[in-house]
Formats: C-alpha cells, sequence, structure tokens
C-alpha cells in the first residue's frame, strides 16, 4: 500500500510541480511617458521562462547525483538509499531594452541568463544589441 501511495505522489508530482511560464512572459513592463510616433521612447521589460527539474530516486543507485543521468546509474551496485533533488537551474531570465532615438531610430537591447554555472550560479546566455547602422 505504501508504495502505491509512493508512485501515486510521484505521477502527481510530475505534473503539478513543474511551473513553467509561456516562452518569454513578460512579468514586469516599464514605458516612459514621452513618446515618438506614438510609441514610447523608452520601454523595459523583465521576463521569465520557468522551469522546475526534481526527482525522487526510491530504489537507489544514482548515488545521490544532482541531476538524472542514466549513463551514470551502477546497476551493479548495492546502493538502495533513497533520495530526492530539486532545482530551477534551467529558469531562463531575460531584461531587454527599447530606445527610440529623436530620428525614429530603434535601439534595442538584450540579455539573457540562466542558473547552469555551476552550482546555481547565473550564467549568461546571450547578450545583444539591435540598431541600424
Amino acid at each position: 500500500m505504501k508504495l502505491n501511495y509512493i508512485i501515486f505522489l510521484i505521477f502527481i508530482t510530475s505534473f503539478s510541480v513543474i511551473s513553467q511560464t509561456y516562452e518569454g512572459d513578460r512579468v514586469l513592463t516599464v514605458r516612459s511617458h514621452d513618446s515618438i510616433n506614438g510609441l514610447p521612447r523608452a520601454k523595459g521589460a523583465l521576463g521569465i521562462n520557468m522551469k522546475l527539474n526534481g526527482y525522487y530516486d526510491v530504489y537507489g543507485g544514482l548515488q545521490d547525483s544532482e541531476t538524472f543521468n542514466i549513463g551514470q546509474i551502477n546497476v551493479f551496485e548495492t546502493d538502495d538509499s533513497q533520495s530526492f533533488k530539486m532545482d530551477l537551474y534551467q529558469t531562463q531570465v531575460f531584461i531587454q531594452g527599447d530606445y527610440i532615438l529623436k530620428s525614429g531610430e530603434n535601439v534595442k537591447a538584450v540579455v539573457e541568463f540562466d542558473f547552469w554555472g555551476g552550482n546555481g550560479h547565473m550564467r549568461l546566455r546571450k547578450a545583444y544589441v539591435e540598431t541600424k547602422h
């Protein structure tokens, strides 16, 4: 009975725990009050694409790994200790800024990062500026 309860809990958790916003969902947007051609002169946005990963090792064998890697499971080992791991390392955060020059030209800057920098530290994924030159 206890095993059925654990399997049911894992099944439900696998669908309900993963929290993911829409790709590039902006959670905060700021606009300037002055405008050029009906568009705000300056605009900034903060967006998050959140992803929660986790596993519960019922029968052991994952040797307390940080991530689930089938190739690293030692099938001949007698390790039967249970373990639970969860992380938000794949969560992506981006900051975007747009600025319209007096000439009407748009300058766009984007910085995006995640937390795969080792031990959950931030890692720069991309950073660029778009403009006509």
